[in-house]
């Protein structure tokens, strides 16, 4: 089989596998469209009849109203039809732009948080947003008005076929003659759309990059620089997209200005014919007036096969983002025999860098456990293995006696509550983000972790209490509130594993003993792993456990360790007298 014949097949078995649920619609947009195509048959044919009866001097005032009459009754079948199989074919297209988001986003939420961290946000973007808005109009327009139009071409050749077949191969001198510009115009198509649209992922995801740094950017007085590779990017974009309609301009012009010449090879034929009695002057009427109707779907059929590659780059991008490796899954519940976490050789790598090496760490059920060390040194990497974020390279991560790998996402989402440093807050009510915790929890409940996580001031500072917008990424808050919200989310959840990466980290000294008296309300009874950015707040754990490098090197309690491990003691003499120092590799 021709391996493009092939890849053709594919993307659109792709693309029809997303239009599931709806493919009755799409079925009865095709009918339509082929009934409007009938219609728009029959004032040729009405015409031809009128012009025949007016050269026999048969013609009458009432056939002039009866083939008027069938010819309005065509251009109505052929408007309800076009209108019936366009408002079908868009429906058909919003919904398989939503199955086919839904699949993007339910993938990326399957994938490992590695695989979709490493791809660049503004690629992510213009996939899920850009490109497969970009199929709305293929959809909607392209199948259904491709198929009638080639129906409509098929129909008036075989009815000039039915007059005389070398009338009928007339029609086809101007579409032959086109081939040569047609031929020039698609030679290097393939290698330029793949570079207009690899150019084109560059400048979202410069976009992207350059308005989510805004800040930095204002902040390091870098708005020059930053700026000037977003506006080289977009330069070379504009080079690129002008060298290709440069290239293309002169076939393409060629192209479009041969195809409606269809005239030119039916009237000399036609005249011949007539002269040589083979047909009569309303059968060569009737043969000119189909190769004029027929101009403009010729035309359009041309111009959708630009619209075809369109589709087809789209869902080979967005094949590419569903091939994306998810986590392999179990389906069966686990039995927890408890909620203890260990850890036994467990070692992980980035890419070809091995960040942790060999970690064993035991945390029995409802005790409390710090992981604190130099930045760098794995402590968020562990604690991300917990929840799976990533999977371990080799060793075993166990929740009780059972690998986390062996529990369904679903169920270890359900015992692990996990807060970052970076706490992500939605552009949607107070209220709203911290219900996301437990769907379904009532204001009450809300309210309570809330108070639970000493957000109370927030309801008497901002304008509509915990009904007030949190704005995009929690933008509308500061950091130490972020945080707090998270905090209360979490508390929302009540997982029996509580792990914090590094969840007090910005926030103020003054409220920090509030936050250590939330920690110790929302820890209680749980298995509890965080990642300390202050000492003074694990300082009374159960387990310090010391990285360094991505090796355990010390683990003990605060006493112990003050006296045991010189990297502990140095880091809390450095966070005494510096107060939120955090000691960095040198």
């Amino acid at each position: 089989m021709d391996p493009s014949k092939k890849k053709k097949s594919s993307w659109i078995q792709q693309l029809a596998s997303f239009t599931r649920g709806q493919r009755l619609k799409l079925g009865a947009s095709l009918l339509c469209a082929v009934v409007g195509v009938v219609g728009g048959i029959v004032p040729f044919f009405a015409a031809y009849k009128l012009i025949a009866l007016s050269l026999s001097g048969t013609l009458a005032i009432s056939e002039v109203g009866h083939w008027t009459l069938i010819a309005l009754l065509g251009v109505a079948v052929q408007t309800i039809g076009y209108l019936a199989s366009t408002s079908t074919s868009h429906s058909v297209a919003y919904h398989t732009l939503e199955n086919l988001r839904n699949a993007a986003c339910k993938q990326l939420a399957a994938c490992s948080l590695g695989d979709v961290q490493s791809a660049p946000s503004g690629a992510l973007k213009k996939i899920i947003i850009d490109d497969i808005e970009q199929m709305e109009l293929p959809i909607a327009h392209v199948i259904p008005e491709f198929t009638s139009n080639v129906l409509l071409l098929v129909l008036c050749f075989a009815i000039v076929c039915s007059i005389d077949i070398r009338l009928a191969l007339s029609m086809l001198i101007a579409p032959a003659l086109s081939i040569v510009p047609l031929s020039l115009l698609f030679k290097n198509f393939e290698r330029d759309y793949a570079a207009y649209w690899t150019a084109s992922e560059r400048v979202n995801s410069t976009l992207v990059e350059y308005i989510d740094g805004i800040e930095v950017i204002k902040t390091f007085n870098q708005a020059d620089s930053s700026y000037a590779r977003f506006r080289n990017d977009i330069s070379e974009f504009e080079k690129l997209t002008l060298a290709w309609y440069r290239s293309a301009r002169v076939p393409m012009n060629a192209m479009f200005a041969i195809l409606p010449t269809l005239l030119l090879g039916v009237v000399p034929v036609g005249c011949i014919l007539v002269a040589s009695g083979s047909i009569d002057v309303a059968q060569m009427a009737l043969a000119c007036m189909l190769s004029i109707g027929v101009i403009g779907p010729l035309t359009k059929i041309t111009q959708y096969t630009n619209m075809f590659k369109e589709i087809e780059k789209v869902m080979d991008s967005v094949s590419k983002l569903l091939e994306m490796k998810p986590l392999p899954e179990v389906s069966s519940p686990a039995l927890i025999t408890s909620h203890d976490v260990s850890f036994k050789n467990v070692r992980f790598s980035y890419s070809n860098e091995e960040v942790l090496h060999g970690i064993s760490l035991e945390v029995p059920e409802g005790t409390s456990c710090a992981l604190v060390g130099p930045s760098g040194s794995g402590k968020s990497t562990m604690a991300k293995l917990i929840a799976r974020f990533w999977d371990a390279g080799s060793g075993t991560i166990r929740i009780g006696e059972t690998d986390v790998r062996d529990i369904p996402l679903d169920q270890l989402a359900g015992l692990v509550s996990f807060v970052t440093q970076d706490n992500f807050l939605f552009n949607r009510t107070i209220f709203e983000n911290v219900r996301l915790g437990r769907e379904g929890a009532t204001d009450a409940e809300v309210e309570r972790a809330l108070a639970a996580a000493h957000c109370e001031e927030l309801a008497d500072k901002l304008a509509n209490g915990f009904e007030t917008l949190s704005g995009e990424a929690g933008g509308a808050l500061s950091g130490g509130e972020r945080q707090r919200i998270s905090i209360a989310r979490a508390y929302l959840k009540d997982a029996p594993i509580l792990v914090l990466d590094e969840a007090t980290a910005f926030i103020d000294p003054e409220s920090e003993e509030l936050i250590q008296q939330a920690l110790s309300e929302l820890a209680r009874g749980k298995t509890l792993i965080v990642i300390a950015h202050r000492i003074s707040t694990v300082r009374n754990f159960d387990k310090i456990v010391v990285m360094d490098s991505g090796n355990i090197v010390a683990e003990g309690t605060h006493t112990d360790l003050l006296g045991s491990s010189d990297l502990y003691h140095r880091m809390w003499e450095a966070h005494i007298s510096n107060g939120t120092h955090e000691v960095r590799k040198g």
